[in-house]
């Protein structure tokens, strides 16, 4: 999740010349990572492993 994919940031362009909110897809990826990392929080702490596979 650290970068977007060239396809998924294309869509996003395309998705502002067509006139709808390019924010609203930034923002429902910023609603993704906040629940990946609420996700990752809810884990037990010595499952170092698990939450790093998470953030993969």
């Amino acid at each position: 999740m650290a970068q977007a994919q060239p396809l998924e940031a294309s869509r996003r362009l395309c998705r502002g010349m067509a006139g709808t909110d390019p924010f609203e897809a930034l923002a429902q990826d910023h609603r993704k990572v906040l629940a990946l990392l609420d996700g990752i929080e809810a884990t037990d702490s010595a499952t170092v492993t698990w939450r790093a596979t998470m953030l993969l």
